[in-house]
């Protein structure tokens, strides 16, 4: 995908958000439907299974499709300068959406449960559902993907070009602060 002018100087990082993008893409239009879908997911349904658990497995794909659907939405619309008219306008849209530390904290706490809820089953009946095992792994895959956002977003974060647009939304703030750094 061709990098709109004005995001040239950042180019290779943008690069590395598409790439993540694409795969959130595919994650949200073929593997979470797969794994709900035509897996062997339904077998939550049919076990004897608290409906606490039965409905964390259900939030999981939930939230998990959720997740990748708005991330690939947002990260693949970068060059619709309409939406993200520099690059500060991008890289706040994400932080105030999935990509900030609380968020992810979150996530892996959710994750933490959803683990605990699938080894109860496995424990308490002795097999387990591979659509809810992958889907768990899945769900972690994201976290990761979140993190390299993050990374990322934080690298931007210190490019002239997100800098610019940040000293100018601070007004006099930000000539005192240059001029206290220069």
């Amino acid at each position: 995908m061709e990098i709109r002018e004005d995001f040239k100087p950042v180019e290779d990082k943008i690069k590395k958000l598409l790439k993540i993008g694409e795969e959130l893409k595919d994650l949200d239009q073929n593997v979470w439907p797969h794994l709900k879908n035509m897996e062997d997911f339904e077998k939550i349904y049919y076990m004897t299974v608290n409906e606490d658990i039965k409905r964390s497995f259900e939030r999981l794909y939930e939230d998990g499709r959720l997740i990748a659907g708005q991330l690939w939405h947002t990260i693949l619309s970068v060059n619709m300068d309409e939406s993200y008219p520099d690059l500060y306008t991008f890289v706040r849209y994400l932080e105030t959406g999935w990509i900030n530390e609380e968020n992810i904290r979150f996530l892996a706490l959710e994750l933490k449960k959803y683990q605990d809820n699938y080894n109860w089953i496995l424990q308490n009946y002795g097999y387990g559902v591979k659509a809810v095992k992958d889907m768990i792994q899945l769900f972690e895959r994201q976290i990761d993907l979140l993190q390299e956002i993050k990374s990322i977003i934080d690298q931007l974060k210190e490019e002239p070009l997100y800098r610019k647009r940040e000293e100018k939304k601070s007004g006099i703030f930000g000539f005192f602060k240059r001029l206290w750094k220069g």
